[in-house]
Parts: C-alpha cells; sequence; structure tokens
C-alpha cells in the first residue's frame, strides 16, 4: 500500500486556488471506501480522512486570514466614518455633538456591505471547522475499527 498521508506540501499549497483545494477535496472524497471491511482499507481511509482534514485545515487558515483582514478593514474604515461624520457636524452644527452611538450607527449603515462579507467569511469558516472536527471523529472511529479487527486476530 502507497502511504500518502503527506500528499500536499504545507509550502506549496498556499500558491493553490480555493477551486483546486476544493477538487482535491472531491477527488478523496471518492477514494473512501465505505465498504472496508479488511485492515488494509480502513488504513487507507485513515490516510484519506487525514489527507481531507489537511484540505479542510487549509481552507479553515484562508477564511481566519480573510475573517481577520475583513475584521481590520471594518474597524479602521468604521474609524474614519465616525471621524468624518463628526467632523461634518460640527462644521454644520453649534453646540455639544451626539453620543458616540451615534456617529458609530451612522458608519455601521455605511459599511453594511462590508459587514455582510464579514459574516458571510465568518460562517465559512465555522463550517469548515465543523466539518474538520466531524471527519476527526470519523477517522477516530476508523482507527478504533482497526483496533477491534487487529485484537479479533491477533488477541492482544
Amino acid at each position: 500500500m502507497e502511504d500518502k498521508l503527506y500528499m500536499f506540501n504545507p509550502f506549496r499549497i498556499n500558491e493553490w486556488k480555493d477551486e483546486e483545494v476544493q477538487e482535491q477535496f472531491e477527488l478523496l472524497l471518492n477514494q473512501y471506501d465505505h465498504e472496508a471491511d479488511i485492515v488494509s482499507l480502513m488504513a487507507r481511509n485513515v490516510e484519506v480522512l487525514a489527507n481531507q482534514m489537511y484540505l479542510m485545515g487549509e481552507m479553515i487558515a484562508r477564511y481566519s486570514e480573510r475573517v481577520s483582514n475583513l475584521k481590520l478593514e471594518v474597524k479602521v474604515k468604521s474609524a474614519l466614518i465616525i471621524q468624518e461624520e463628526r467632523n461634518a457636524w460640527s462644521r454644520l452644527n453649534k453646540g455639544k455633538a451626539p453620543a458616540m452611538t451615534y456617529f458609530e450607527a451612522v458608519a455601521d449603515s455605511k459599511l453594511m456591505e462590508e459587514r455582510k462579507q464579514l459574516i458571510d467569511c465568518e460562517t465559512r469558516l465555522t463550517r469548515f471547522k465543523y466539518a474538520y472536527n466531524a471527519t476527526e471523529e470519523r477517522m477516530n472511529a476508523q482507527k478504533k475499527k482497526i483496533e477491534a479487527f487487529k485484537y479479533e486476530e491477533f488477541g492482544n
């Protein structure tokens, strides 16, 4: 059996497009043998699941980076809008400016699209984390099944 546990180069996978990661993941999905009933096939399934987890981990890293960048972008834009709105209010009005929450609400309303993008990215990140955890559980179940077969076959 050919060992493919380290199928992907961690120094180069960041050069792949998301679509390429998805294509490779789909190939791995098709390699999983649901009917595996001997240890070697179950071990192959563990390798396939490990590679799936690696690809999911790559996507988790990508979405984590995107979420961080979007949060920073929204934070910076919000601060700029708040400052601009306060300055504009001061130029056009006399007296005490409204509470900060007013200017924050104005900034929020102007950044709705960016906030929606952030929410979408956070949602995708969460989905990958759940899928990663579920695949890890599936892999652990496969490992336990292998151990059970070994115990039945060899006694210890």
